[in-house]
């Protein structure tokens, strides 16, 4: 599999302690990857993120998800280029 995008995924609050790790970097063999596939790939590394975080494909509302720490992103179509970071976070996560 020839590696296109790689994108980096965070974990804070309740994602972490599901996933059990802080971060995990993720490689897709195609240079177009939407916020869908990552949470895609996600559930099939860490199933325990079915719990409370990711539901049909998207995160749960208790949940949200920050592009690179700058934009809180709440479609599942939103493009990823390489070399970004996903953040993965408990919706209340630092306050």
């Amino acid at each position: 599999m020839a590696v296109l995008t790689k994108v980096d995924v965070e974990f804070y609050g309740v994602p972490r302690q599901r996933a059990g790790v802080d971060r995990v970097q993720l490689a897709f063999a195609t240079s177009s990857v939407a916020a869908a596939d990552v949470m895609d790939l996600l559930l099939q590394r860490f199933p325990t993120l079915r719990n409370g975080c990711l539901e049909d494909g998207w995160l749960h509302a208790s949940c949200t998800a920050n592009v690179d720490g700058c934009d809180f992103i709440s479609d599942p179509a939103t493009p990823l280029s390489c070399g970004q970071t996903l953040l993965v976070m408990s919706a209340d996560a630092g306050g």
